[in-house]
């Protein structure tokens, strides 16, 4: 891979990526670069609901489901459409979330209480007694997250 850099400070800052885009060292690096203004997450959101928008408080979330080609952001009850993707809320462990599951990143301060199933899956209770399924894969992450950051 060949990287050239052209400083230009009257320049706006801009990433051209000339090659195969199939190859895996060129989609991690364009997913790096997509990430890379996600890493301080912000403290609040743009969420959709129908034609209304709103901005909301990223704490007030209390998880983020993808479905299909979108993403929910739950708050109670309440759904709304976020333009981001699930691997990008990943990024947002400064403010409490972690993955459960392919579909799924909980707010861990909105968790109440799990329990341990004899599938090796965990049932997550909410706050709003809302049930999540926290799935084996992720359990040794989920569990490291909590030890670190709680």
């Amino acid at each position: 891979m060949k990287i050239q850099i052209d400083v230009c400070k009257e320049c706006e800052t801009e990433v051209l990526i000339k090659g195969d885009t199939s190859k895996n060292e060129v989609k991690e690096l364009i997913e790096h670069i997509n990430n890379f203004s996600l890493d301080i997450t912000p403290n609040k959101i743009l969420l959709k609901d129908g034609e209304k928008s709103f901005i909301k408080d990223i704490e007030d979330i209390w998880y983020f489901e993808a479905r299909g080609n979108r993403l929910n952001a739950i708050i109670d009850q309440s759904f709304y459409v976020c333009k981001f993707k699930l691997y990008q809320i990943e990024n947002f462990k400064d403010k409490g979330y972690i993955r459960i599951s392919k579909s799924i990143i909980v707010n861990v301060n909105k968790i109440e209480f799990m329990e341990m199933e004899f599938s090796g899956n965990y049932t997550i209770s909410l706050k709003n007694k809302k049930k999540l399924i926290l799935s084996r894969n992720y359990v040794k992450k989920f569990k490291k997250y909590v030890e670190e950051v709680l």
